[in-house]
């Protein structure tokens, strides 16, 4: 990977979990080349290293994770630990509403999406969802026909979802 994406990720994770995180999309980048399926790893951002894992999802655009991965990500976070939730998405595009459901609830610093056009998305809970707006598929959907411009739709991620959400190309 190029020394620009090296620096992505470094600003986004530090540097001292950079080359952990780093390693993590290589293989899951790899793993699925030319395919519509998606891997999903636990980070810890202090070291970089894998918390857990699922790697064997069949199912395209998705990962169903086992209830054992949950367990591991509760009982890192219960130990303090900061926890990233590291997925690719093979059509490059913006967290989907489980994404935000997925990270904002277990209580994660933060997702991080590794896009096959080899940008990065980064994204946090930052507050409660507006009163007028649910987090759910319809919902981004919505945001996606609403908000051509990209500037906009992370705007309305942010303020009407509760998720400041980064593209860095």
């Amino acid at each position: 990977m190029s020394a620009g994406y090296k620096a992505k990720v470094s600003r986004v994770v530090g540097k001292d979990a950079a080359d952990g995180v780093l390693a993590s999309i290589r293989r899951i980048l790899k793993h699925r080349d030319g395919t519509n399926g998606e891997d999903l790893y636990a980070i810890d951002l202090a070291t970089g290293r894998t918390i857990t894992s699922c790697v064997n999802s069949t199912v395209g655009s998705t990962v169903a994770p086992p209830a054992k991965f949950g367990e591991k990500v509760e009982a890192a976070i219960g130990d303090g630990r900061r926890v990233a939730l590291l997925h690719n998405h093979p059509r490059s595009g913006v967290p989907s509403a489980t994404d935000l459901l997925t990270v904002g609830g277990k209580g994660c610093d933060m997702g991080i999406i590794a896009a096959h056009d080899g940008s990065i998305y980064t994204f946090e809970k930052v507050s409660e969802p507006d009163v007028f707006y649910n987090i759910d598929n319809d919902t981004v959907d919505d945001f996606l026909i609403l908000f051509k411009d990209e500037k906009d739709l992370l705007r309305a991620f942010s303020e009407r979802l509760g998720f400041k959400v980064e593209h860095l190309s």
